[in-house]
Parts: C-alpha cells; structure tokens; sequence
C-alpha cells in the first residue's frame, strides 16, 4: 500500500501506528459479537426467558455500531495523513477490489 500510495517513510509509520491502533481497538469488539452469537445460540437451545434473549439481541444489535464507529475514528485519523491525491489512490484501490469481488461472485453462482 504504501507503495501504491507513494507514502513517505513519515506517512507510512504513523499510518502503520494508526491501523495497529484500530486493530486493537476492533478486535475485542468483534470478539464479542461472536460471543454474543454463541450466547444467543445457547439461549435457544436451554429456552431461557424472552427478556433474557431479548437483552441478548440488543446487543446484537448495538455492538456492530461501536465496529463501524471505531472504523470511522480511524478511517478520519488515516485521511489526515495522507494527501488528497493519495486518499484517492487509495479510494480507487478500495473501488476495485470490491468490483473484483463482486465479479468473482457472480461468476461462481
């Protein structure tokens, strides 16, 4: 990336800084909405209470708002390192592989 972006070496280690720092900031928080699932499942199968699901699939639904909240945090903390040339080298770069992904599932259908 740092290649594709033509970052200084300045630009690449707090970018580097940056990304390891969201990286330990996301992870828990997907760690537990994997747990939250094992939960749920647990929850069905031993029947427990409505409300006690209920307060399960609450936080379902709250924690992939603290992910996407974090992402944004950091996504705004990488742009300010990076010159609007280079964000959008990098929004290209996000473009096409997404395009790729999609054409490649499409194909596989």
């Amino acid at each position: 990336m740092a290649k594709k972006l033509e970052l200084s070496d300045d630009q690449t280690a707090k970018l580097k800084s940056t990304m390891e720092s969201e990286k330990e900031a996301v992870t828990p928080l997907r760690e537990k909405q994997h747990e939250l699932i094992k939960k749920l499942k647990g929850q069905v199968k031993d029947k427990v209470a409505d409300a006690d699901i209920q307060t399960t699939l609450n936080d379902l639904k709250s924690n992939p708002q603290a992910i996407r909240d974090q992402m944004e945090k950091f996504q705004s903390q990488k742009e300010t390192l990076l010159t609007p040339t280079q964000r959008a080298k990098m929004i290209l770069g996000r473009n096409k592989k997404m395009h790729r992904g999609k054409h490649h599932e499409e194909h596989e259908e």
